[in-house]
C-alpha cells in the first residue's frame, strides 16, 4: 500500500475533510473521510463513480476500512462506526 496524496480541508461548519487517494491491491482508491466534530464520528466515503459510504462491498473494501479503522492509514480525530 502506498499513500499517493493526503489533503485536509477544514470548513466553517461542523466538519473536516480528509481526501487520501491510495494505490493498493493494484489499483487507485480514492477515500473521503468526513470528521464531525458534534457526533464525534467520522464516516468513510469511496469514490468509484460517486462518493458512497464504504461498505465493504468486496474483500479489499473491507481490508480497506478494517485499517482506517484501526488507524493505519491515516490518524484520525474520531473512530470511525
Amino acid at each position: 500500500m502506498r499513500i499517493l496524496e493526503h489533503r485536509t480541508i477544514s470548513t466553517s461548519g461542523n466538519d473536516n475533510h480528509q481526501h487520501i487517494l491510495l494505490e493498493w491491491f493494484g489499483r487507485e482508491w480514492k477515500i473521503m473521510l468526513n470528521d464531525n466534530h458534534l457526533t464525534k464520528m467520522t464516516t468513510a466515503y469511496l469514490y468509484d463513480n460517486d462518493w458512497r459510504r464504504f461498505d465493504n462491498r468486496t474483500r479489499e473494501e473491507a481490508q480497506i476500512f478494517e485499517h482506517i479503522k484501526l488507524e493505519k492509514i491515516v490518524k484520525l480525530k474520531y473512530k470511525v462506526q
